[in-house]
C-alpha cells in the first residue's frame, strides 16, 4: 500500500497538470470610444455573442484621466472562436454603433508555468 502523502501528492500533481492543459488565455483589449455609457450599453448587449465564442468578460476599466479610453479583460478558452469573432461583420457593426473611435489594441497573455 502506498503512503497517503504520496497518493495525495500524485493526485495534486495530476490535477495541476489537467488545470494547466485547460488553462485559458487572457486577452486585454484597449480602445477609445466617443462616450462611455453609450459604448457600455452596446458592449453589454453583446455578452451572449461573446460567450458563444468562448469569450468571458473578466473586467472593464476606464482610464482615470480619460473615461473614453476603455480597457477590457477577457478570458478566452478557444482562440479559433475568438479570432472568428474578431473578424465577424457583426462585431464591426457593433463597434461602429458603440462609437469606437480607434482600432483596438490587443494583447494575448498565457501562463508560462
Amino acid at each position: 500500500m502506498l503512503p497517503t502523502g504520496l497518493v495525495l501528492g500524485v493526485m495534486f500533481a495530476s490535477s495541476i497538470h489537467n488545470y494547466r492543459k485547460k488553462m485559458k488565455k487572457v486577452v486585454i483589449l484597449n480602445h477609445s470610444v466617443k462616450e462611455y455609457s453609450s459604448w457600455r450599453n452596446v458592449f453589454n448587449e453583446g455578452e451572449s455573442d461573446r460567450l458563444t465564442h468562448s469569450i468571458r468578460t473578466i473586467d472593464v476599466l476606464v482610464d482615470a484621466q480619460a473615461e473614453n479610453n476603455v480597457t477590457v479583460f477577457f478570458e478566452v478558452s478557444d482562440m479559433a472562436k475568438f479570432n472568428s469573432f474578431l473578424s465577424s461583420p457583426e462585431l464591426k457593426t457593433a463597434m461602429e454603433a458603440a462609437g469606437v473611435t480607434s482600432a483596438p489594441d490587443l494583447k494575448v497573455l498565457i501562463s508560462k508555468n
